[in-house]
């Protein structure tokens, strides 16, 4: 993958803040189109004045770099508060651990020094290899021939011959993961940075190993296995990195590299994980968060997804829980339903919003009953702040549960 074109001088970098007042900016049309390609949801729109666009941002934040100019898009928490949310993992605490008390300038920039950290740690002890089944054709025996091959389509004439083998290589996909997102993260921001150096050094050690693409939707966790075990930091890290990370968007003329954090998600697992935690509740049967396989209708036509379902011991529905990243007055009419749909479908008569900003309250939905709890769990204030935020909201959660009756189980 090259990248001699983002060498050349930039312009100065814009800055834009998350969901904050639009920037006007001179750009070329290639520019514009990349950015309004590019998957940072920004909006742009050309203005009265030629070549001039005035650029908005959305709940993603991070940065997009174009062959000469730089688009940052802050957060309206500090980068610290956003390190610290990414973090909240146990596949991630050990890497997002060592970047505490650091200051950072922006999001790029703590992924980097993260990262390289963790990457650094695990090439100290080198990469794994696999055995991979090969079929080539060659001058000399390697392996088993091909038989059927040499006799009916080379009729006994040879070299080349064509042999099946094993190779012993550490072109595997857990190899590919780290070196992408290590050649992704070099080239991103400040490319003069140390971490940007430390990384582009570690990259040449993936000798070997092939640099892929990945559709940052399409990227899984892979499953681990006692063989992954040292490998667990630095690969929850790069799943994270490629999971926000788009390189090479061909939009028009113009080519462009991004690194962008969508605050809804972010805020949606958060919440999850540290509720559970709180809870002390296992994932997976009595706390799913993204609950699949469930739909509003009985021919199961109409999936519905869910952030978080609490269930009892037995497995049976108890709460669902919806977070919205939003800071609000009360709660719009479309949350609200959204909810309520699911209780429908669930048989409950209990859902809560999490909202990051609104004020408490309490819906109760005609004919049916349905109670909608109006909740808020901000990330405001300090860390000590957030972590009393996450107590109060599990505690609220526990009372709700002793309050429930016979009445309020799903039928």
């Amino acid at each position: 993958m090259h990248f001699d074109r983002f060498r050349q001088p930039m312009a100065t970098p814009l800055l834009l803040r998350e969901f904050g007042p639009p920037v006007v900016a001179q750009l070329t049309e290639s520019e514009a189109t990349a950015l309004q390609q590019c998957p940072a949801g920004l909006d742009v729109r050309l203005t009265n004045q030629p070549g001039m666009y005035q650029l908005r941002a959305s709940q993603f934040v991070g940065t997009v770099i174009l062959p000469t100019r730089t688009v940052r898009i802050a957060p309206k928490v500090s980068v610290d508060r956003l390190v610290h949310l990414l973090g909240f993992a146990p596949e991630l605490a050990q890497s997002f651990s060592a970047a505490e008390g650091t200051q950072f300038n922006d999001v790029v920039s703590a992924m980097k020094t993260i990262y390289a950290h963790a990457l650094q740690n695990l090439l100290l002890r080198g990469l794994l290899r696999e055995y991979r089944l090969e079929e080539d054709e060659l001058v000399a025996v390697r392996g088993r021939v091909d038989v059927m091959d040499l006799t009916l389509r080379k009729f006994g004439i040879f070299p080349p011959l064509r042999c099946r083998y094993q190779e012993y290589t550490v072109d595997r996909e857990p190899n590919r993961r780290l070196l992408s997102a290590a050649v992704g993260l070099a080239n991103a921001g400040n490319r003069r940075d140390n971490a940007s150096r430390l990384l582009a050094e570690l990259s040449t050690r993936f000798e070997g190993v092939t640099l892929a693409k990945y559709d940052p939707k399409r990227v899984v966790p892979l499953r681990r296995d006692r063989l992954l075990t040292h490998y667990d930091p630095a690969l929850a890290v790069a799943e994270v990195v490629l999971q926000n990370a788009s390189l090479e968007l061909a939009a028009a003329q113009t080519d462009a590299i991004a690194f962008v954090v969508d605050m809804n998600k972010v805020y949606e697992r958060f919440v999850a994980r540290a509720l559970m935690s709180a809870l002390d509740l296992e994932p997976g049967r009595q706390w799913r968060m993204q609950a699949y396989g469930l739909h509003l209708d009985q021919a199961a036509k109409i999936p519905m997804r869910p952030d978080v379902l609490w269930r009892d011991e037995h497995g049976h529905p108890l709460v669902v829980i919806d977070t919205k990243y939003k800071e609000t007055e009360r709660a719009t009419p479309q949350d609200v339903q959204q909810v309520v749909a699911y209780c429908s479908a669930l048989g409950l008569r209990d859902a809560v919003l999490l909202y990051a900003e609104c004020p408490e309250d309490e819906h109760v939905i005609n004919t049916s009953g349905i109670r909608v709890r109006q909740w808020r769990l901000s990330l405001r204030g300090t860390r000590e702040d957030l972590e009393r935020e996450i107590e109060r909201v599990a505690e609220a959660l526990r009372k709700l549960l002793s309050l429930l009756t016979p009445h309020d189980t799903p039928i």
